[in-house]
C-alpha cells in the first residue's frame, strides 16, 4: 500500500473537508494560471502592459470565472485517479468527491458575465462528469486534461494583441499544470488515511 507524503509529520489533506480545501484552492489557481499563462504567450505586445490595460484585465477576470467549472472537474478528477490504486470501495470515494466538488462549487459566487441558469448548469455538468469516472478505469493527467482541452480553450481571451488560438500550445500548458497539481496533492497527502475518509464520508 503506497502511503502518499509518507516523510511528512502531517499531511494538510487527510478528510473530506481538507479535500475540499485543496480542491477549492487548486481549481482557482489552474483556472488563472490556464488563461494567464495562456494569454501570455501570445501576446504580440509586452505582456505585462497588455495585462495592465483594465479592459483585458476584465478579460482575464471573465475567462477565469467562467473556466473554474472546468478547472474543479480536471482537479477533482486528478485526486481520484491518484486516489484509486487504494484499497476500499472505489465507487464510494467517487460519490463523496462528487459531493465534495458540489460543495466547493455551490460556495462559489456567479460570474457577473454568466446567468444564474447558465451557473447552475455548469455545477451539473462538473457532477456528471464526475460522477462517469466510476464507469472507466482511472486516467492519467494527460489524458484528463485532453477531455476538456477543447472546451476551455474556448473560453479564452480574444483580443488584437493576442495571437491566434494555438491548441497544441493550449493542451501543454494544461497537461503542464495538471502534473503540478497531481504532484502537490500527492505531496500533501496521506492516501490511506484520506481514502478511508472518503469511503465512509456519506
Amino acid at each position: 500500500m503506497v502511503l502518499f507524503g509518507a516523510h511528512r509529520r502531517k499531511p494538510a489533506i487527510e478528510d473530506g473537508d481538507g479535500l475540499a480545501t485543496f480542491m477549492d484552492a487548486e481549481a482557482d489557481a489552474f483556472a488563472a494560471a490556464v488563461v494567464d499563462d495562456y494569454a501570455r504567450a501570445r501576446a504580440r505586445v509586452d505582456a505585462d502592459r497588455l495585462f495592465a490595460q483594465p479592459r483585458f484585465a476584465a478579460v482575464l477576470a471573465t475567462a477565469r470565472a467562467e473556466a473554474f467549472p472546468f478547472a474543479l472537474t480536471l482537479v477533482a478528477e486528478t485526486v481520484e485517479s491518484t486516489l484509486a490504486p487504494q484499497t476500499g470501495d472505489r465507487g464510494a470515494r467517487i460519490r463523496a468527491l462528487v459531493a465534495l466538488a458540489q460543495t466547493v462549487f455551490a460556495q462559489r459566487a456567479v460570474p457577473h458575465t454568466v446567468s444564474a441558469p447558465a451557473w447552475s448548469a455548469a455545477g451539473e455538468e462538473v457532477v456528471r462528469w464526475l460522477a462517469e469516472s466510476a464507469r472507466r478505469p482511472p486516467r492519467t493527467t494527460d489524458a484528463i486534461a485532453e477531455r476538456l482541452a477543447s472546451s476551455m480553450l474556448a473560453l479564452m481571451p480574444v483580443h488584437d494583441d493576442l495571437a491566434p488560438d494555438d491548441y497544441l500550445l493550449f493542451r501543454t500548458s494544461m497537461r503542464e499544470a495538471l502534473a503540478a497539481v497531481r504532484e502537490r496533492f500527492i505531496a500533501n497527502t496521506n492516501a490511506l488515511s484520506l481514502a478511508d475518509a472518503l469511503t465512509h464520508w456519506l
